[in-house]
This record gives C-alpha cells, structure tokens and sequence, in this order.
C-alpha cells in the first residue's frame, strides 16, 4: 500500500468478498478478515488514501463499514440494515449497475465470453442491484455514480438508475456533486462555482424529463476550454 502511494496513489479498493465474474469465487462469502480490513483502512487512511470496498453479501458489508471504508462498490445484497449501517457512518454507495447490465445480457445470450463457471452466477445475481436500488435511495444512504467498466457506455447508468427509482437530479447529483465529494475534490469539481475548474457537458435537451439525453452530450468544456460543440469536436 505505501509502494502505491509512492507511485502517486490516492484510492485503495479491497476486495473482502468474492466476486461474481471471477472464476471459482462465492459472491457471498467474505474473503478478508474483519481485523485485514480495519489495518488496510487506518493504514490507508493515515497515507491520505481513500479507501474503496468491492462486496455484495450483507454482513461483509456491514463489516467493512465499521472498518472505516469511504464507499461499497456494488453492494449487491444489502439489507435494509445494511443501508441504515452505512447512512449512520457517511459510507457511499456506488451501485455500479451498467456492470450488471453488460454482464447479464452477456451470460444470457452468449455465456462463451465469460470466464468459465461465471455465467450461473451472474444470471442468480446481477438483476438483485436493480431490485436493492429503491431500498437505498428509500434509506437515504449516499450514492455516487460509477459503472465499473472499462471502455463502454458510462452514460448508461443514468437510465439505469432514473427507471429504478432514482430521480434524474438525485442521478445528476450522484455524478456530480456525491462523486467529487466521495473522492475528496469537492473543492475543484462536481459543481458550478467561483474557483472551480470549468469542466461542463451539456446536451440539446431537458435531461430531467428525458434521461436518454444524457447519451447525446452536444457540448464539452475541459478547463474552460471547449471540445465539443453542437455535437461536433472543436479543432485545438
């Protein structure tokens, strides 16, 4: 952890249960012990390093927050009690749920692209987040943006959230305001102020009536500079 702040870290994700598209893993088993995740948070804590949890089953969820975790990533099987857990300590929830999306769609129509054994798990388990979503918006935990994907469509989850339950300034604010507050950057972004890098996208419609929207980003600005406008990259 310290060789990794040394090379310009500032988040460390564990992961203290297993995984649902990793082979041989039991999403609901907890794989670190209580007392490895209390060291790895302190410890990556006193480095100024923000601490990230992937975990789905309840009690390793419950765990990991009394440990000190800044957010959970995924959370698939969360309780109401759960929920009120991590609203108690501040913990953010990132319900991730274009992964799901993907990763269902991929097991139900071709399970050959999936690590061996990882289809099942998938089929059993990527529709709960959906169902899990009303009852952390419903509990007032806080929730933050995030998609775990790699290259793909980031502005999916937008959708995803607003048709579960989500209102679509509550999702603006997920992956606005709630993300740069999550990482620490509230300061420099995540909002419209004085003194704040002006990074704004902007699209040709009302996104809080119409989420789609949210797809067809017409205008760019990275640092006051424009990149994109009317739907067209902008020479530099």
């Amino acid at each position: 952890m310290r060789e990794h702040k040394r090379r310009g870290a500032d988040l460390i994700k564990i992961l203290p249960s297993g995984g649902i598209a990793s082979t041989g893993d039991d999403p609901r088993q907890q794989l670190m012990t209580n007392e490895e995740m209390q060291v790895a948070v302190a410890t990556a804590h006193s480095l100024g390093m923000k601490v990230a949890a992937h975990i789905y089953p309840a009690a390793a969820i419950e765990n990991a927050v009394r440990a000190g975790v800044d957010s959970v990533e995924h959370g698939s099987f969360a309780t109401a009690a759960t929920f009120a857990l991590m609203k108690a300590r501040g913990t953010y929830l990132v319900p991730t749920l274009t992964v799901y999306e993907i990763f269902y769609e991929a097991a139900r129509d071709h399970p050959e692209l999936l690590t061996p054994g990882t289809a099942p798990k998938e089929l059993a388990n990527d529709l709960l987040p959906k169902k899990n979503l009303p009852l952390a918006i419903r509990s007032g935990v806080k929730i933050a943006y995030g998609t775990d994907i790699g290259e793909g469509d980031r502005a999916m989850e937008f959708g995803l959230l607003t048709s579960n339950g989500m209102k679509p300034i509550d999702a603006v604010f997920a992956a606005t305001r709630n993300a740069a507050d999550l990482i620490g950057v509230s300061d420099r972004i995540g909002s419209v102020q004085a003194g704040h890098y002006a990074d704004l996208v902007a699209v040709a419609g009302d996104p809080l009536r119409d989420p789609d929207q949210f797809e067809h980003v017409t205008f760019v600005m990275k640092g006051g500079v424009v990149y994109r406008r009317n739907g067209k990259p902008v020479a530099q």
